[in-house]
């Protein structure tokens, strides 16, 4: 999960990250795809969409940053498309919405 209102990769996320670090270096055949989510506080899927983007942006950086080539990772911002609370509908507090802040791991080849 990321910060609400924001790109940035808390430390709970980075050791999430650093996981799939270990196991991208441990398993030299492994390509995933990132689904990068946001919670819908943007008001717009614009909007949630650029997050989204962003976020994407930040986790391709902390993976270059470790020498993961980047055809190894797919990155597909998602934005607020595919909600686990669908915040846009019914009115959630925050606790809800963040739900919507999440990265999704898809294993696409091992």
């Amino acid at each position: 999960q990321f910060d609400i209102k924001n790109s940035n990769i808390l430390d709970n996320d980075s050791l999430e990250l650093e996981r799939l670090c270990a196991a991208l270096r441990e398993n030299p055949n492994l390509e995933v795809a990132l689904h990068v989510h946001t919670n819908t506080r943007q008001k717009s899927h614009r909007l949630c969409m650029i997050l989204s983007k962003q976020r994407a942006e930040n986790i391709r950086l902390f993976l270059d940053r470790r020498s993961i080539q980047a055809q190894r990772v797919q990155l597909v911002p998602e934005g607020c498309e595919n909600p686990l609370q669908d915040c846009f509908v019914k009115k959630c507090n925050d606790a809800e919405n963040h739900k919507n802040d999440r990265v999704e791991v898809v294993v696409l080849k091992k």
